[in-house]
Order: C-alpha cells, then structure tokens, then sequence
C-alpha cells in the first residue's frame, strides 16, 4: 500500500524503494542506501536528488559524508493539498475565461460541419459529445473490438446517470451483449440478421451524426453537425428499426 500511495503520488520506482529504505534506516549515506534498496548507487544519486527537490528528504554531513534521511512524513499530506490548491486554481481560471471563448466559439459563422478525430482520444470526445448533448442517441452497428470496449462501458455509464435515452440495433451475433445492455434503464435494442455487419457504428443525436470507424489500431471518429444529414440518417435509422427483431 506503501508502494501504490508514492506511485500516485509521482514517484518513480527508484525513487521509491529510496524513500521507503531511508524510512526505514532512518538515515544513511548512499553506499548504505544502495545495500538496503537494491538500487544501482548511480540511480540512488538520482533518485536522491529528485527526492530533495521534492523535499522529501534531507541531508545532514557528517566526517565529511553525506547522510540522507526523510522528512516528516505529514508532509505527503502538504503536497497533496498543495496539487490540489493547484487544480482549483486552475479550474477557477478555465471557469472565468470559458464563457467569453464559448461566447466566441458558438458565434462563428462559417463553422465547418465535418470534424475527424482520430485515436482513442477522438472517440472518446465524440462519446463524451453525446452525453453533453443530453438528446436521444440512435445508434446503427454496434461491433466493438474487444480492446475499445472500456471507451464505450464509460460512456454507457455516463449516459445512465444523465438519463439519456437510447435505441440501438445490433448484430445478432453479438446477442449476448445486446441482450445485457437491453435490461439497463433508458435502453432499447434490437438486431438485425447476422448478414449485417460493419466497423462502423453510427450515432444520431441531437441535429448531429457522429460515426466511431472501429480499429484497435487506428480508430477514427467522424463528427458531422449538419441538420439535413441528421434526419436522412434518423429516418433510415427508423426504417431499419421498423424490421428489426426486439431484443
């Protein structure tokens, strides 16, 4: 647990069974910290100096010898607060800016319509478009590589907090998936036979069309804000829905 609270904290391996050595020595020249840490006595000097910088640990001389030893381990608590003063205060700052640059963003007038995404990165900032939309999302083709499924799990997670309604139209080949996210609240499915089958899932929300190019390798995500494309793909959608089988 030791471990895994300095990990988080930043630290890196070495610099760890470090901390965790002099803690126990109490203090110690570097030849001793090598013995007692595993650590090659160039890394200890390393790991030693970034520790002091963090002012982690100190150092005392004696006989001309550097003996290093910890501080007060209440100090781990300053440096939490001191991260998080930091991130309140930069929150408050994106907070005092983002109406004005919303104000500029939202107003332009020769806005494109068509914007890619790419990576896990761009799929993710089309799910999370869905949820900060808040409309009903009908969603067309639902085969996911099994490495991306975390992206969509959270996405669902999201969406049933918020409460968005959801239609969706599955391959039959993936029924136990489908069936599993039928019996979760402001959820429908349905499928399709097994002839169908495609990378690409299509979501169709708001007055948007966001389509997820599935790739484990290189997914892409295609944003399309255009009011016309959202209702030639909601009533395909519908027609498609209309003779699929209910979950």
């Amino acid at each position: 647990m030791k471990e895994k609270m300095l990990e988080d904290l930043g630290l890196s391996k070495n610099e760890i069974k470090v901390y965790l050595t002099l803690l126990r020595l109490g203090s110690a020249p570097v030849g001793k910290i090598t013995e007692g840490s595993g650590v090659h006595r160039r890394n200890v000097y390393d790991a030693v100096e970034r520790l002091i910088k963090r002012s982690m640990i100190g150092y005392v001389t004696k006989d001309k010898v550097k003996h290093f030893e910890i501080a007060n381990p209440n100090q781990l608590l300053d440096m939490v607060n001191e991260e998080k003063n930091l991130v309140e205060r930069k929150t408050a700052g994106i907070k005092s800016v983002l109406p004005e640059m919303l104000l500029t963003y939202n107003s332009r007038k020769e806005r494109e319509d068509v914007n890619i995404y790419r990576g896990k990165k761009g799929i993710v900032t089309i799910l999370n478009d869905i949820i900060n939309t808040g409309k009903e999302n009908l969603v067309l083709g639902a085969k996911v590589p099994k490495k991306l499924l975390p992206l969509v799990e959270n996405y669902h997670r999201k969406r049933l907090q918020a409460k968005i309604p959801l239609k969706m139209i599955f391959n039959r080949m993936d029924l136990e998936r489908g069936r599993s996210l039928a019996k979760k609240p402001h959820t429908e499915v349905r499928f399709m036979p097994n002839s169908y089958d495609s990378p690409v899932t299509v979501n169709i929300y708001g007055d948007k069309v966001g389509l997820l190019i599935w790739s484990e390798a290189a997914p892409l995500g295609i944003l399309i804000k255009n009011y016309n494309a959202y209702v030639g793909f909601r009533e395909f959608f519908r027609m498609i829905w209309a003779a699929a089988e209910k979950a």
